[in-house]
């Protein structure tokens, strides 16, 4: 899919990769494993427009940024050539990781 451009404050995440082979060496099949929440922010909107202004709320976060997000917020898109990519609004981001 090609996005154009993304509008007031969604954002597009690429969740990490989730391991399928658990600590003694057995392989998870698709149906055991866990979703992952947490990604890193690909792209970004242009901010929410704020009422009565010409301007947008700036950003918590920031490109590359490692985030926690609720896993249940958003839509599943196809971005870049991963089909998991998640595309949400900020207020879903829980938290922002160190590296």
């Amino acid at each position: 899919m090609e996005i154009k451009k993304l509008l007031g404050d969604n954002i597009i995440i690429e969740p990490e990769s989730v391991e399928r082979v658990n600590e003694h060496g057995l392989e998870i099949p698709d149906s055991g494993q866990n979703e992952s929440n947490t990604g890193f922010i690909r792209v970004m909107g242009e901010g929410r427009k704020i009422i009565g202004e010409h301007r947008r709320h700036p950003f918590y976060v920031n490109l590359g940024d490692r985030v926690i997000y609720n896993s249940f917020a958003g839509e599943t898109i196809g971005f870049d050539g991963n089909d998991n990519c998640r595309m949400l609004a900020e207020e879903d981001i829980l938290a922002v990781l160190e590296d």
